[in-house]
């Protein structure tokens, strides 16, 4: 079983991709995992993930659901493989995107000399930025199509017409390890997939801590993939504007994540 990685920006998805490639190289070995990571170039083409999948590595997407990659694999004849999705709450997505197209060398939506400060760019960003708004509503359809996360029941024979499963940044930020072995228990079933303690290990091990020797919140302003956020890091950078622009995104998130967690997968969202 060959695992792909995919999500919007700014989602938590490269700590994802970089936790599974560790411990599959480590825990099952590297004829079954092969190399740890391979996230930089995202290609977005079938050879692409072919020629990742035949050399046993895990591939990283932006910009396309779980459930979408899925179907598109299966059509074009992709075999034994494996979609994990990750979607993050749009208000802090959006304070994080915009600290990495301001401080990005490439050219992004805004460039440096028109945004004066980072209050400017999540502002902007919030209330400007179409292409964000666009990521939000990809990322609402995802998760809510025959939605499927970490915290469904399926199994048996439903596993083998659903070949994916999302989780989110809130979920990870609570229970890493736990959300982690939910992953790759769908993913390899629960026959072979790593203990909690052991993905415990491995979660500690590669903490954002442990790695930068940087808390959660500290900056590295030369290096926009090493910036580590808080949970609800909106409430020190949204306006009322910023709020009003994403009410109905952000309502329709945390409805889809509480009624994934409570089970109720046949109510109807009201917004």
């Amino acid at each position: 079983m060959s695992l792909i990685v995919t999500s919007e920006m700014r989602v938590g998805s490269r700590w994802v991709h970089y936790l599974l490639g560790n411990i599959l190289s480590e825990y099952i070995g590297p004829e079954v995992a092969g190399q740890k990571l391979f996230g930089s170039e995202r290609q977005k083409t079938l050879n692409w993930v072919k020629l990742c999948l035949s050399n046993k590595i895990i591939p990283k997407f932006h910009g396309i659901g779980a459930i979408t990659l899925s179907r598109f694999l299966q059509e074009a004849g992709v075999e034994d493989f494996f979609v994990v999705g990750v979607a993050r709450n749009p208000y802090d997505r959006a304070v994080s995107l915009a600290f990495h197209n301001r401080y990005s060398r490439k050219p992004f939506p805004f460039k440096q000399k028109d945004v004066e400060s980072d209050e400017e760019a999540v502002i902007w960003t919030a209330t400007n930025d179409t292409g964000f708004y666009k990521s939000c509503i990809r990322q609402g359809s995802e998760i809510t199509l025959h939605g499927y996360s970490t915290f469904s029941s399926l199994s048996g024979e439903s596993l083998d017409v659903l070949p994916y499963v999302w989780t989110t940044y809130e979920w990870l930020k609570e229970d890493t390890a736990g959300e982690i072995q939910g992953i790759l228990r769908k993913a390899l079933r629960p026959a072979i997939a790593p203990r909690t303690q052991l993905i415990n290990e491995y979660v500690n091990k590669h903490s954002f801590q442990s790695l930068s020797g940087r808390k959660a919140g500290d900056e590295k302003r030369d290096d926009q993939w090493h910036r580590k956020g808080v949970l609800n890091d909106h409430e020190n950078w949204f306006t009322d504007e910023c709020y009003e622009k994403l009410s109905t995104h952000q309502h329709y998130y945390n409805w889809v994540v509480n009624r994934e967690k409570l089970g109720k997968t046949d109510e109807i969202p009201r917004i």
